[in-house]
């Protein structure tokens, strides 16, 4: 199969096909037969398939004794290579054959002859209960095709078929049953089932039910087959990419909504070429193109290809990116400094314009990978990266930032430096005999290893002993062999890798715990008594090169037989070379062409049950100096080296010589300080003339590593034992004892802890680990670093209603103590009132206590408005036309005649209503006054609000009572209808003056039933009409300072029409129509408008006060 696209090059850009998958035609040799002899009963079904691989597929048809099969209902083939074949006859007995033809590749085959029996029914075979021949397979089927589900079942008699489909409504599974005619269902030979132009709707689950009678028990059985039928549906893309021009250094999200069954595989491709997620390019929900920081070189066709089984869809739009013409130059001359594992220095020369550069931003992401990029801001030409991954490669570049954004500058690679590995290899502890312990370890993952394995360390200890043994191997060895240890003691070992920074210190990785088992003295072989000395190689012609000869001997107390002795050896440090198997009754060996280094010997006695005890030892092949022309021979072996801290100062060591002791041996210990780094350091020598003694003058918080040889003579001593490191006392300090925690808000969380005065000095810091898992192991968990002298610190980041758990230890320098034990700690979703209260409620308490408190301050100041109007104005009992609304053109009210009580509850209504009227200022200048008394503005000169008078009218009365403005001949435009009443007993003066005598009367009529009203205006002998009389001319002053000009002023009613698309809507409100009694005559005065067409009348009243 070869792999094709078409791309298609348009002005935009380039759009590329799905892809094409092209096959060579042709058809295998061999067909996969369902049987090759079969017997059916007169009556049943039978089945037969057969199958070929061929490309493209072949068509397979079926011959009966190399005839075709007759035009018969009992035979049909659902699907292609398949033949059923129902209650079968005699003559259906003989040879059928599959024929496989494929005209592309011009190939046509004939298969093996599938031999069929057919017999009659016995006597005793009158029923064979139900059983289906067609296999249980799922369905696929593309939307829009024809689906066979095929169900063949057999016996006697030969059942029948029925379907059903399980259909889910309201969460409740129900059965369906299926006939034909249904949505395109119809049945093939004894029940196949056919579903022509599947939609996705048709996809579920189908039960085929065969069922026959027994005729001699009349009871029916039933068997089910269920199949699922899955309809795959061609990819769609309902939102597709848009064209868009975004400006550079802006976000960019193409969008790509597909659905389809399977779902889609959504790949991206600009002019041709697929994208691929990383850096600044990311993907974003439902099949979202991200581009952030978007550059020049964004700019291109963008198109959006969905595939699955079914099909495919694809849409593209162009994406232009845009640039402003006042651009800066991007930065010039990148460069890096590494300064550390984690950290690099970058500067760069200022972009240009200079004056107008105001920041930068530094954008970086790791160079392999798919990892997403992070930006920084600059203010200056240099910026240090921090936190970056040890060992890693990180591509970097820069923009400068004006008004606008820059293009970006080159890119540049580095690379920062290694560290020591985070992680600890995987071990596994295998044992192989009570004393002897195989350790396996593997690779460290890269990212674990923060730079290259320069080699391992192999560590182990007694449980809960105070010193390790320790060994170091070589970068490709991942085996070791621990031996000597004590059957059934308890041991920990712990592996490491070390780069060329060191092996890490961390005491939280792990030690892998393990038993020995007990030793068996009837299984068990004792170690041989061992010899070793060094001798020329003879055997060839290098002089270079030396010889090894072991001795040895049984062990005296053995009394099982010896079958074999197994000899191993290797260079120091390396890895074991091929075993050598040497007879029972052998005692010697040598070894030839060795190189000058140190060797390690181990020999082991075999039987029957296992391997023995091994002898190992160590032995230097140097070559001789002229004043020592013999080679050391070594016939001590250091064992059971143990090192116990004494203090901060000291260590006590002792060992066992398992040598042959002789006069004059002593012992040199060796022992330096174990470096972080891979640096060597110079050891230092001390003599002990006993198998103990006691190390002093050490640093206190140090690790050592000792080590110790026996010596006959400056010239005769034996190899140095495998090092122990042990660490000098009181070098960890000891666990925080009070640990505990509050929620500062639903993200963060506060820990608290108490340290021992004794150690707090001596701390350089704390280290706050924190996980979700807290079986992890502990060099996995989130490590936070606190100040030493710090006794709390916060935590974010985190998510509310999830328990996370913490521990925390103290460290000194580089190493670090115990830590606590593991403490669970849950940020509840809504935190407690009093000191946990979140910063976001007290945000919210605080900005509700300062609307109440201005509410407040709003409520005292229309308090003390009200109260200093009420206090300076005379109650104003009706109001008129002579003020703006807006309180420039009030005039000033004065009292005429009432009671002071009664003339403040009249008042004390109007305000209400009318808070605006304020007095007229001194100097004010207006225009002269119209015949009214009021403003030539016609805006005005009347109120349209009802209650002004403090009466008012119901809708229906008004109607009864109001002419209708249509009818006067009013304008088109808003009508006012004003209603002027003034008078009194002796008649109405010039300026429309009432007697003073008169007020009171009205005052008492004024609240009387507003019924009364309306039928004491009708009795009026001055009643409304249509046509208002002329009105007497008014004369009024524009002092403004004068109370001389009037002193009554009758009451305002206005009625306005608004225009609408009806005609003229009337403001049904009257203000003012009271009842007056005896003493009170009515005179109407009409109001000259702008508007030609507005009515006038006039209405009852009741006395007013004068304003001036």
């Amino acid at each position: 199969m070869t792999e094709f696209q078409c791309v298609v090059t348009t002005p935009a850009g380039v759009i590329t096909s799905p892809p094409i998958h092209l096959y060579v035609a042709g058809m295998s040799k061999n067909f996969v037969l369902s049987h090759t002899n079969v017997t059916a009963v007169v009556g049943e079904a039978l089945r037969l398939s057969c199958q070929i691989d061929s490309q493209p597929p072949a068509s397979l048809t079926w011959t009966h004794d190399e005839q075709p099969l007759p035009q018969d209902d009992r035979y049909t083939t659902p699907f292609s290579g398949v033949l059923h074949i129902a209650e079968v006859r005699m003559t259906d007995a003989g040879i059928y054959k599959c024929r496989a033809t494929n005209s592309l590749a011009g190939k046509d085959r004939r298969s093996n002859g599938i031999s069929v029996t057919v017999v009659a029914q016995g006597e005793g075979e009158l029923y064979k209960p139900p059983s289906f021949l067609s296999p249980k397979t799922p369905i696929q089927v593309v939307q829009g095709g024809d689906a066979f589900l095929e169900c063949l079942a057999t016996g006697v008699p030969l059942p029948t078929i029925s379907w059903q489909r399980k259909v889910n409504i309201s969460e409740l599974e129900t059965w369906e049953d299926l006939q034909k005619g249904m949505n395109g269902i119809t049945f093939l030979g004894q029940g196949t089932l056919l579903i022509s132009n599947v939609y996705n709707t048709s996809a579920g689950i189908y039960v085929c039910t065969a069922k026959s009678e027994n005729p001699t028990t009349k009871k029916e059985e039933r068997i089910f087959q269920e199949l699922k039928l899955d309809v795959m549906v061609p990819p769609e893309i309902r939102e597709p990419p848009k064209p868009s021009e975004p400006l550079l250094a802006k976000t960019v999200r193409l969008r790509c909504s597909v659905t389809g069954h399977p779902v889609p595989r959504v790949t991206w491709y600009k002019n041709g070429l697929p994208i691929e997620f990383k850096g600044r390019i990311i993907e974003g929900p439902s099949n979202q193109l991200v581009i952030t920081s978007s550059i020049t070189s964004d700019t291109g066709l963008y198109q959006c290809l969905a595939i699955n089984d079914a099909g495919y869809a694809s849409s593209w739009a162009p994406m232009e990116i845009k640039s402003s013409k006042n651009n800066p130059d991007p930065p010039k001359n990148l460069r890096y400094k590494v300064l550390s594992s984690t950290s690099v220095l970058l500067e760069w020369d200022a972009a240009t314009p200079i004056d107008e550069i105001k920041a930068y931003s530094v954008h970086y992401s790791e160079t392999e990978g798919n990892k997403l990029e992070g930006s920084r801001v600059s203010s200056n030409v240099s910026f240090l990266l921090e936190n970056l991954k040890p060992n890693t490669n990180y591509t970097v570049y820069l923009r400068a930032y004006s008004t606008s954004a820059s293009d970006i500058s080159e890119r540049l690679t580095f690379q920062t430096d290694e560290d020591v590995p985070s992680g600890a290899p995987r071990v596994r502890l295998t044992p192989i005999s009570p004393t002897t312990l195989l350790v396996t370890w593997s690779k460290l993952p890269p990212e674990e290893a923060q730079g290259t394995i320069m080699g391992y360390k192999i560590q182990w200890r007694r449980r809960n002993a105070h010193y390790y043994h320790v060994i170091e191997v070589g970068q490709n060895v991942f085996e070791h062999k621990i031996t000597d240890l004590y059957p059934g003691k308890r041991y920990e070992v712990q592996v490491l890798a070390g780069t060329k920074m060191g092996y890490p210190t961390k005491i939280d990785l792990p030690w892998i715990p393990h038993k020995m088992r007990e030793r068996n003295p009837a299984e068990t072989l004792p170690s041989p008594n061992v010899t070793v000395k060094v001798l020329n190689d003879t055997t060839g012609e290098d002089p270079n090169k030396y010889s090894l000869k072991i001795d040895w001997q049984p062990p005296e107390e053995n009394e099982a037989e010896i079958e074999r002795y197994i000899l191993k050896y290797r260079p120091k440090g390396k890895a074991w070379l091929d075993p050598v198997n040497l007879a029972p009754d052998q005692s010697t060996y040598i070894i030839n062409g060795l190189d000058v280094a140190w060797y390690e010997v181990e020999l082991r006695a075999v039987n029957s049950v296992g391997e023995g005890l091994p002898s190992v030892q160590e032995i230097n092949v140097h070559q001789p100096s002229p004043g020592n022309p013999a080679y050391p021979n070594t016939t001590h072996d250091i064992d059971q080296l143990e090192v116990n801290p004494l203090s901060q100062t000291s260590v006590r060591l002792s060992w066992k010589d398992v040598g042959l002791q002789e006069d004059g041996t002593y012992y040199v210990i060796k022992y330096h300080e174990v470096p972080l780094l891979h640096e060597p350091t110079e050891p230092t020598l001390v003599r002990s003339d006993i198998t103990e003694t006691t190390i002093t003058g050490l640093k206190p918080f140090s690790t050592y590593e000792f080590s110790v040889r026996a010596q006959e003579s400056e010239k005769i001593f034996s190899a140095f034992s495998p090092p122990v490191q042990a660490t000098t006392m009181d070098n960890l300090p000891p666990a925080p004892k009070v640990f505990n925690y509050e929620p500062t808000d639903t993200s963060t969380i506060r820990l608290l802890w108490d340290s021992s005065p004794n150690v707090k000095n001596s701390l350089t810091n704390y280290e706050i680990l924190f996980t979700l898992d807290k079986n992890k192991p502990l060099y996995q968990w989130d490590v936070q670093e606190v100040d030493g002298e710090a006794e709390s610190d916060t935590v974010g980041g985190l998510i509310s209603n999830t328990p996370y758990y913490f521990r925390i230890r103290g460290c000194i320098l580089s190493r670090c103590g115990p830590v606590t034990e593991a403490m669970m700690a849950t940020i509840p979703t809504v935190l407690k009132d009093g000191n946990h209260q979140t910063t976001e409620n007290l945000y919210l308490i605080c900005g509700l206590a300062a609307v109440f408190l201005l509410f407040i301050l709003v409520i005292i100041a229309v308090y003390f408005v009200k109260s200093r109007n009420m206090s300076a104005q005379p109650r104003v009992l009706a109001c008129n036309g002579n003020g703006h609304i807006n309180g420039k053109r009030c005039a000033q009210a004065v009292n005429l005649g009432q009671s002071e009580g009664h003339a403040d509850i009249e008042g004390q209504e109007m305000e209400v209503y009318i808070p605006m009227l304020t007095q007229i200022p001194p100097d004010f200048k207006s225009p002269p006054l119209d015949t009214k008394g009021g403003y030539p503005d016609p805006r005005v000169n009347g109120l349209n609000n009802p209650r002004c008078n403090g009466l008012i009218k119901s809708r229906d009365q008004l109607q009864e009572t109001l002419p209708r403005a249509d009818s006067q001949g009013g304008s088109d435009e808003e009508i006012e209808r004003l209603v002027v009443g003034a008078g009194s007993s002796s008649g109405s003066s010039s300026n429309g003056a009432m007697r003073q005598g008169a007020l009171p009367q009205a005052l008492q009529n004024h609240h009387r039933d507003s019924g009364n009203a309306v039928r004491g205006t009708e009795n009026q002998s001055h009643s409304l009409t249509a046509t208002p009389p002329p009105s007497p001319p008014h004369q009024h002053n524009h002092s403004g300072t004068s109370h001389d000009g009037l002193t009554n002023i009758t009451s305002l009613t206005t009625i306005s029409g608004i225009e609408n698309d009806g005609g003229i809507e009337h403001d049904k409100s009257m203000i003012g129509v009271v009842e007056h009694n005896q003493g009170v005559d009515l005179q109407q005065h009409g109001h000259h408008h702008n508007n030609s067409g507005a009515t006038r009348a006039s209405s009852p009243r009741p006395p007013l006060t004068t304003v001036q």
